[in-house]
């Protein structure tokens, strides 16, 4: 599947020409949705410090911490595997745009440091 992004005139005359090549031949399917920016490498680099920072000082694993605080903020489903319980994440925070990722990681700054006492400086 290709993927467009336009915000320009030449873009937008970019995706008409390639419509315009696709064979009738067969029939193709078009999706045209409003464009949002995913989180930023850096919004990512500066959750997983935190994870670290705060799975350090429990001595869990920073995976272990992102889990929970993805359940914490998007809520979550129980999900029975043989004799427990798994908590499952309602949604994940990779798919998050720039704006719900920030309120996310303001979320599990928030819980980290009156949890824990740990931020980052």
């Amino acid at each position: 599947m290709s993927e467009l992004v336009i915000q320009t005139e030449i873009q937008r005359g970019r995706a008409v020409k390639i419509i315009q090549a696709l064979s009738l031949e067969k029939p193709w399917r078009m999706v045209v949705e409003p464009h949002h920016n995913r989180r930023t490498t850096s919004q990512n680099a500066r959750l997983w410090a935190l994870h670290q920072k705060v799975a350090q000082h429990l001595g869990v694993a920073p995976d272990d911490m992102h889990e929970e605080s993805c359940c914490r903020f998007f809520g979550y489903e129980e999900k029975k595997i043989g004799a427990f319980i798994r908590r499952i994440p309602i949604e994940r925070s990779r798919y998050q745009d720039t704006k719900r990722f920030r309120e996310f990681m303001d979320a599990t700054e928030h819980w980290y440091i009156e949890e824990f006492g740990i931020w980052l400086e």
